[in-house]
């Protein structure tokens, strides 16, 4: 049987991702959010900190544009397009030159999970796990596409390390094991075999590239199934519980000095009342690397989910609904809260804007 959290169920999947250059904070240059749109289809738009200078890379009514990941030099995206009606259209995949605002089609057609610091791009051969899907690597233009894994398990979610080396993915359906290989898809190696990772969620490395930050499922409690933040050294040596609020714990990322961890969460049966709209509810969470007391950050009505850290370790943006459906920036204690989507067309309401990622920094 599928495994889901309640609130996947709720939250349209759509991304964000917050632009932030180097020199933001000295030369005073507004920061630009990219994210998609789901008034009546899924649109990636840019659209600065203010409120101003909307724009959609690729507007258009006939396809789902979505999964949009940067270049490490924050000059181009790569995302993939399907075309309506959603799994039974056709499917493209992308890179979008953000200075030239054009947009080339490879030739070949996945999701692309990740980009290294090298111009590598992570691709998946099918749009989810349930499928036999494999993991395959590519250069930017598509060319050099070569098959990494060939099981009979389903692969995805790969991620480059920082140095680009190794590669950690999830290997399996419903019950995924945490795996690592080299960079040419040799060395294979189960880091988890006796849990069941949450194949939902894309495993985090460290920023120096010796840990790695996943989630776990636990035991089904009603609609519910429970879940915990992990983390485990990269050659698969201590392995660590991070929270223990037998609560639901997803989305974890890791602060720039690799300190702290950023996530969200809920309890047990916060969505059993579907209709009352009070009754949904989760948190922003910030938590030492090493475990200890979480701290919740947001303590708001409504879904505070999908938190990120800025480069800088300056801010933190996350996904809510607590006014109109937008993104929100705050700062690491939860201060200086401030609304990023709140001019119109995202004030009237009716669009939603989730699952941020902030920019690489440049030199």
């Amino acid at each position: 049987m599928r495994k889901i959290t309640v609130l996947s169920m709720i939250v349209a999947v759509l991304t964000i991702v917050f632009v932030n250059r180097a020199d933001t904070q000295t030369e005073g240059i507004v920061p630009t959010l990219m994210f998609e749109t789901n008034l009546s289809h899924n649109d990636i738009c840019l659209i600065k900190i203010d409120g101003t200078n909307l724009y959609c890379l690729m507007e258009t009514d006939d396809f789902f544009d979505h999964h949009p990941v940067w270049s490490p030099d924050g000059r181009f995206v790569a995302y993939q397009s399907i075309e309506k009606p959603v799994g039974i259209g056709s499917s493209s995949t992308y890179i979008y030159d953000i200075e030239n605002q054009t947009a080339k089609e490879l030739s070949v057609a996945g999701k692309i999970f990740d980009w290294s610091t090298d111009g590598r791009l992570l691709l998946i051969s099918a749009p989810d796990a349930e499928t036999d899907s494999e993991i395959y690597v590519l250069n930017q233009d598509g060319s050099g596409m070569q098959q990494l894994t060939d099981n009979a398990m389903p692969d995805t979610a790969p991620a480059w390390s920082p140095d680009a080396d190794q590669i950690v993915y999830l290997s399996g359906y419903p019950e995924a094991m945490l795996m690592v290989m080299s960079a040419s898809g040799e060395n294979s190696k189960a880091l988890t075999t006796e849990i069941s990772i949450n194949w939902e969620t894309q495993p985090q490395w460290s920023p120096d590239g010796n840990m790695i930050a996943f989630v776990v499922n636990g035991d089904v409690a009603g609609r519910d199934q429970t879940s915990e933040i992990y983390t485990i050294h990269a050659d698969g040596t201590n392995l660590q519980q991070i929270t223990e609020t037998g609560g639901i714990n997803l989305g974890p990322d890791w602060s720039p000095d690799g300190n702290q961890l950023v996530f969200y969460g809920y309890a047990v049966g916060a969505f059993d009342d579907m209709g009352d709209p009070a009754s949904l509810r989760t948190e922003v969470f910030r938590i030492d690397a090493e475990g200890g007391e979480s701290i919740n950050l947001t303590q708001s009505t409504g879904l505070d989910y999908h938190p990120r850290w800025s480069p800088d370790g300056e801010w933190i943006v996350f996904a809510s609904t607590r006014q109109s459906p937008g993104i929100f920036i705050m700062r690491p204690d939860g201060s200086d809260l401030r609304m990023v989507t709140n001019e119109p067309p995202f004030s009237e309401g009716g669009r939603e804007a989730n699952n941020p990622v902030w920019q690489p920094l440049t030199q």
